[in-house]
């Protein structure tokens, strides 16, 4: 913003961009990708909107397989796929080729601006018994 731009508003307008990179960051999003349709998940400048979020989970009862077509973009997630129904849910964007997410599988993703692509290999679970400092 400019010196002396926003009068009484440089506070609100500040705390809401703060907002936008702590869902960036660290964010959580559900969303509902009932139905039998492709999904193409929300993206706006300067409001919230669903691409912002750092973790999306899908929920809802597929009745087909679907596509969520996620923004053409760099930008890296992490997702969950929570939807019921014996359907595949995929994740692609632009042109490029997209990553299958099976149900109940978590998963870290990259894009970058038209192929999605695993950041890691799925993991399910992961347990720590002890941890052990070393010098």
């Amino acid at each position: 913003m400019e010196t002396g731009s926003h009068t009484d508003n440089w506070g609100t307008q500040t705390n809401t961009n703060w907002d936008l990179i702590e869902a960036a960051v660290t964010g959580y999003k559900a969303i509902n990708v009932a139905g039998n349709s492709n999904v193409s998940i929300s993206v706006a400048d300067g409001v919230a909107d669903e691409q912002r979020y750092k973790i999306l989970e899908f929920t809802g009862a597929l009745t087909g397989n679907i596509s969520v077509w996620l923004v053409s973009a760099a930008k890296e997630y992490i997702v969950r796929n929570s939807t019921s129904g014996a359907f595949t849910l995929t994740l692609t964007c632009s042109a490029g080729s997209g990553i299958a997410l099976t149900q109940g599988q978590n998963m870290h993703i990259w894009v970058d601006g038209t192929t999605v692509r695993p950041g890691t290999t799925k993991f399910e679970t992961m347990t720590v018994s002890v941890l052990t400092a070393t010098s």
